[in-house]
């Protein structure tokens, strides 16, 4: 089952979110590179790992010994 967004949807988000409509749309296109959710089976929200917050969030405590995991 593919998940979608209603129009009425990306309308109420927008408005929730004081942006434009399409502005919303294409950042959830490059954010989650099209989908939201993992292909079948799964069917799970998509998580994508950030670096630079990852750094931020830990002080930066694991830069060194894991620099492609946290970086500034």
């Amino acid at each position: 089952m593919i998940r979608e967004v209603s129009e009425s949807g990306w309308r109420a988000a927008s408005h929730r979110l004081g942006i434009d409509e399409p502005v919303l749309k294409a950042v959830a296109v490059v954010e989650s590179s099209g989908s939201g959710f993992l292909p079948l089976p799964e069917e799970e929200p998509k998580v994508l790992f950030e670096g630079h917050a990852f750094h931020r969030l830990t002080q930066g405590k694991f830069s060194q010994s894991h620099p492609g995991l946290s970086y500034a």
